[in-house]
């Protein structure tokens, strides 16, 4: 049985039991009032007769029959009367119980897909129990516990590593492309996975894949203004791909974490100038 299976299996079985113990107690506290409220009419119907029965048989006189009876009278009134009163004031207590036994397994399965990161529950490894495996052993079985556990998203993190390490970026695109399908609000919104799996893109010298490459770094520098590399990166693929314009606003942002008293704020100054220019002159190679 995988792992997933279990995970789910649990799951069930906790949103069943909480279901059950609330439908337990909307049930119980029902019948409770309607027991307790009969119970005691039960008790004062006993009681009357057995004061109709002892004025019947002269074993007490009038007086003290209706100085009783107005004590039980009083008695009966108050103890059946209230629960039934603030039963009265309190009618959203039902249709409230109705709507979480509804709300609430909703609730749970929502956030679950919205936010949960199933790989915290299922993915064991780590990269110092991988280090002593051979590189295509480590492959393999990454490769092998994904087929169990395909949404473990660390594992495709861990996948991609070991294939960029082999020089294998097309496989390593691939495996990043998992991990960013079932982490969209995880992995997919880190700057720095997306700079990761840009570099991937890049990697496979597939053109088709630049513009992939280009998106990401400039999703990863609005997820993280002060991204270093992903301003540095973004500038180098939109210069070589002919978009000097874009390349100059990457720069531009570097240049603003960059000291002033650094070579390097020298050199991006120059990059900046000859970008504008070229975007000027619409001048491409």
């Amino acid at each position: 049985m995988s792992s997933d299976l279990i995970f789910w299996i649990c799951a069930a079985a906790l949103l069943l039991l909480l279901e059950v113990c609330l439908y337990i107690g909307l049930r119980s506290s029902s019948r409770n009032e309607v027991e307790n409220t009969s119970l005691n009419r039960l008790v004062y119907q006993d009681q009357f007769q057995t004061l109709n029965q002892e004025l019947a048989g002269h074993r007490i006189s009038k007086a003290v029959y209706d100085a009783e009876l107005s004590e039980l009278e009083a008695r009966a009134v108050e103890e059946t009367e209230a629960p039934l009163v603030n039963y009265r004031n309190r009618p959203w207590i039902k249709p409230a119980s109705i709507f979480l036994l509804v709300l609430i397994p909703f609730t749970a399965v929502l956030l679950y897909f919205s936010w949960a990161n199933p790989s915290l529950v299922t993915y064991k490894g780590t990269p110092e129990a991988l280090a002593a495996a051979q590189p295509a052993d480590r492959i393999g079985q990454l490769k092998t516990f994904l087929k169990e556990s395909p949404r473990a998203v660390r594992a495709w993190l861990a996948l991609a590593d070991e294939y960029g390490r082999e020089g294998q970026y097309k496989e390593a695109l691939n495996a990043m492309n998992e991990a960013f399908s079932v982490s969209p609000n995880g992995v997919a919104k880190t700057a720095d996975y997306r700079v990761q799996r840009a570099v991937f893109a890049l990697e496979t010298s597939d053109p088709m894949l630049r513009s992939q490459a280009v998106s990401d770094l400039e999703q990863a520098v609005k997820l993280e203004p002060s991204n270093i590399h992903a301003l540095e990166l973004g500038g180098i693929v939109a210069y070589q791909s002919g978009q000097y314009a874009k390349a100059a606003e990457f720069w531009q942002e570097l240049l603003l974490l960059t000291p002033q008293d650094s070579p390097a704020y020298s050199r991006l100054l120059d990059a900046i100038s000859d970008a504008k220019n070229r975007a000027q002159m619409n001048f491409k190679f």
